[in-house]
C-alpha cells in the first residue's frame, strides 16, 4: 500500500469521528466508506463502520461491514467477537457458538476474555443449556468478580432450576457491588416470599419503590405479602396502586380479586375477574375463580334473606 492512501484513511477516519462527535452519523458513515473502497484492508474503518450501524440497530449493516473485516483479517479477534454477537442478537446462537469457541482456543494471556465467556453463556441460555451457560458464567466471575450482569444472569437461571440459595447468593453479591441494583433486590423479594420470610420480602419491594416509586411490579408483590400477613387493606391499597400506574397488570387485578374473596367482598371480586376474562377470555383459570365467586355471592344472599325472615 503506498504512504499516502494509508495517510488519507487515516485522516478520513479522523474525520469520521469527529462527525459522530457532533452527532452526524451520516458523514461519518459516507467518510468511513470513502476509506474502504480506497483502502479494503483499513481495520479502523471496519470497527467505526460497525460500531456506527450497531449503535443505530442497522443489524444486517453491520454484519455486511464486519464479515468483510474478517474476510479482510481472519485473525483479528475483535472483528471475529463482533460478528458472532451480532449472530447472537439476530438469535442464531449455534452461528455464534461456532465463533465464540474459536476464541476461546486461540485466546493469549494478553485478551481479554470475560466478556467472551459471558456471551458464551448467553448463547447456551438461548440453547437452552443452562449447566453449560452455568459453566461459563462462572468462568466470567471467575476473571472479573464485579461482573454484575454475569451474577444477575446466574441468580435467574439458579431461581428457575429451583436453586433458591444459589440464586439468593448471586443477588445478594449484586447488591454489594451495586446497592441499587431493582432487579437484584426485587428478586430477592421473590425468593425471601417462597422461603415465606415475609417480612425480608416487604423490605426487598420497599426498597424497590424507595429507588423508583412507579414500579407497578413491586407494588403488586407487596400487595400481595400485606395480605399474606394478614394486613388486607394495605394489600388493596397497594394493588390498586399497581393498577393506577398499570391498568394491565392482569396478575394485580387475579391478586385484587383474590384479597377481596378473602374479606368476603364478592362484587368487588367479581369486577376484577370479570376484567381479566374480557381481557383474556381463554384463561381457564380465571373462569374457575369467577364461577366459585359468583356461588359464594348466591350463598350469601340467600343466608341474608333468610336471617331478614
Amino acid at each position: 500500500m503506498r504512504n499516502g492512501v494509508g495517510k488519507d484513511s487515516e485522516r478520513f477516519v479522523n474525520k469520521a469521528v469527529m462527525a459522530l462527535d457532533r452527532g452526524n452519523w451520516l458523514l461519518a458513515v459516507q467518510f468511513l466508506k470513502k476509506v474502504l473502497t480506497a483502502d479494503p484492508k483499513h481495520l479502523p474503518a471496519y470497527h467505526e463502520l460497525a460500531d456506527i450501524y450497531l449503535h443505530l440497530g442497522h443489524f444486517d449493516a453491520a454484519f455486511e461491514v464486519v464479515h468483510r473485516a474478517v474476510q479482510a483479517h481472519p485473525n483479528d479477534y475483535h472483528s471475529s467477537f463482533v460478528l458472532a454477537n451480532i449472530f447472537l442478537v439476530q438469535n442464531k446462537p449455534d452461528q455464534a457458538l461456532g465463533i465464540y469457541r474459536r476464541l476461546e482456543k486461540e485466546k493469549n494471556e494478553d485478551q481479554e476474555v470475560t466478556d467472551l465467556f459471558f456471551n458464551m453463556a448467553l448463547a447456551y441460555h438461548a440453547k437452552n443449556q443452562m449447566a453449560q451457560a452455568l459453566r461459563y458464567l462462572r468462568h466470567a466471575v471467575e476473571e472479573d468478580g464485579s461482573y454484575a450482569e454475569a451474577y444477575e444472569l446466574m441468580g435467574k437461571i439458579l431461581f428457575e432450576r429451583k436453586d433458591l440459595p444459589g440464586a439468593k447468593a448471586s443477588f445478594e453479591k449484586i447488591i454489594q457491588l451495586e446497592p441499587s441494583h431493582l432487579n437484584a433486590h426485587h428478586m430477592l423479594g421473590i425468593i425471601y416470599s417462597k422461603e415465606l420470610k415475609w417480612d425480608k420480602a416487604i423490605q426487598e419491594w420497599e426498597t424497590v419503590l424507595a429507588l423508583a416509586p412507579e414500579t407497578d411490579e413491586a407494588l403488586r408483590e407487596l400487595g400481595w405479602a400485606f395480605n399474606m400477613i394478614g394486613q388486607e387493606e394495605r394489600a388493596v391499597d397497594f394493588l390498586r396502586k399497581a393498577l393506577e400506574i398499570n391498568p394491565q397488570n392482569v396478575q394485580a387485578r387475579i391478586d385484587l380479586g383474590a384479597v377481596f374473596m378473602g374479606k368476603m367482598q364478592f362484587k368487588e371480586a367479581i369486577a376484577e375477574w370479570e376484567w381479566v376474562r374480557q381481557y383474556d377470555p381463554s384463561n381457564k383459570v380465571i373462569h374457575k375463580f369467577l364461577s366459585q365467586a359468583r356461588l359464594y355471592e348466591k350463598k350469601m344472599m340467600k343466608q341474608e334473606k333468610k336471617e331478614e325472615r
